[in-house]
């Protein structure tokens, strides 16, 4: 195989509105001044891929004149500039709802601590006999539920949103469509019905167990090579009358595991943990045209839930900025350093497509990492997570333990309607 290119950012809270819209839709026109990216060739090649990280994104530094469509509000009557919603206190920041104190964070549903739902489901027999009749009921597989036509992976149900809720711009909705500057918040995202919290996931509505190393065992949702050996490996649910749509399952893999998985897909999560300076690397396949989308963090924090909570109230008060102080801490404690207060974890993408291969960093220190990338059919993908800094106190007793996230997009959500400075292009015929 040929060297790899590394490729790196070019130059150049929203929290109820981004929870209530985590998962979004894009529609099949091509937004002015848009990269170009073609993702609708039926074989599932492409020759570039459109390609966007947190560290392109911050590399704006709060400049969205080259984003198109263009953005005036996220949020109608909002007083606050839409760049206000890119600071590191804001949404796509550890305080966030991709941070480590959200939803994927270990104080939420998804995890092996004995507070979160998964753990529970997990203790219980299989299911999947049930899941089957909730199904039929019209539950969350089903033409129905959230990866039906009319769920979240549809066009839709944000045009119903968008009608409905009339404080959110359009300019909004559409930043999180693929390619948009809050591109994992939205349905290609680990907060979406494909991700972590989704009915495919480890809360989901399949009913499968998970054995020792994470895979799913017992009555498999439609018939699919894919599901063999006692093992679950996708999931088949009607999309229309004469139509069916298969997705990938969700695991929650053990970390030695997903290391040496000779065949893994695009959608899974691992609780994994570094030493030192070693690089923990997970290989992966996509199997068809798709948006890729790898996130991870620091699983613990140097301040509490309740402490942080205060941190991003104080900061909203201030437009977002980072605060000086934390609130109730004595000196010299009282004095907040945001980089020292997480766990940097940083993620490089690489992608070999005919034995060539291509890098893509994401390194930002502020900020939660992650990358989305549109790959072609038969892309292997390693994704490589390292530790770049570690927060340091005094009752500091645990170990850099970080949660990776990867999801993969059916071919139908590949395409891109924004464009601007924060998207850059991967060559994969170099």
């Amino acid at each position: 195989m040929t060297r790899p290119r590394t490729l790196r950012s070019t130059p150049r809270v929203l929290t109820a509105s981004i929870v209530l819209a985590a998962c979004g839709a894009a529609d099949d026109s091509t937004g002015p001044g848009s990269v170009s990216g073609k993702a609708d060739d039926p074989d599932g090649m492409i020759e570039q891929g459109v390609a966007l990280s947190s560290s392109s994104v911050q590399a704006l530094g709060g400049d969205l004149s080259s984003v198109r469509p263009e953005i005036d509000a996220f949020v109608v009557g909002d007083p606050l500039p839409p760049s206000t919603y890119l600071k590191p206190m804001s949404a796509l920041g550890y305080y966030g709802p991709l941070g480590p104190y959200g939803p994927l964070g270990v104080l939420g549903p998804v995890g092996d601590g004995s507070w979160t739902a998964s753990s529970w489901i997990g203790l219980s027999a299989p299911w999947d006999s049930f899941a089957t009749l909730l199904t039929d009921a019209g539950g969350p597989l089903s033409t129905s539920g959230p990866l039906g036509p009319n769920g979240p992976l549809g066009d839709a149900y944000w045009d119903d949103l968008a009608a409905r809720e009339s404080s959110l711009t359009p300019a909004f909705l559409r930043q999180l469509e693929p390619g948009g500057l809050f591109a994992p918040l939205g349905p290609i995202g680990p907060l979406g019905a494909l991700g972590a919290t989704g009915p495919l996931g480890p809360v989901g509505a399949h009913g499968h167990e998970a054995d020792e190393v994470g895979s799913w065992t017992g009555k498999c949702h439609g018939k699919d090579p894919r599901n063999a050996g006692g093992v679950c490996r996708v999931v088949t649910v009607k999309w229309a009358r004469n139509d069916t749509r298969v997705f990938e399952l969700f695991e929650d893999y053990e970390e030695s595991f997903a290391q040496t998985m000779p065949d893994n897909d695009t959608s899974f999560m691992v609780q994994g943990r570094i030493d030192g300076d070693e690089v923990d690397s997970y290989p992966m396949h996509a199997g068809e045209l798709q948006m890729v989308t790898v996130l991870a963090f620091g699983a613990w924090t140097k301040w509490p839930f309740a402490t942080a909570m205060l941190l991003l109230g104080e900061s909203a008060t201030l437009g977002f900025a980072i605060p000086p102080f934390v609130p109730g801490a004595v000196f010299p404690f009282n004095l907040y350093q945001h980089t020292a207060s997480f766990d940097d974890v940083d993620l490089v993408l690489d992608i070999e497509v005919d034995g060539k291969l291509q890098s893509i960093t994401a390194d930002s220190a502020d900020v939660v990492d992650w990358i989305s990338v549109q790959v072609p059919a038969g892309a292997i993908v390693t994704a490589h997570v390292s530790v770049a800094s570690r927060w340091r106190a005094p009752w500091r007793v645990v170990d850099a333990d970080y949660r990776l996230f990867v999801v993969g997009s059916p071919p139908w959500l590949t395409s891109t309607n924004v464009g601007g400075a924060h998207q850059f292009l991967v060559d994969y015929q170099q």
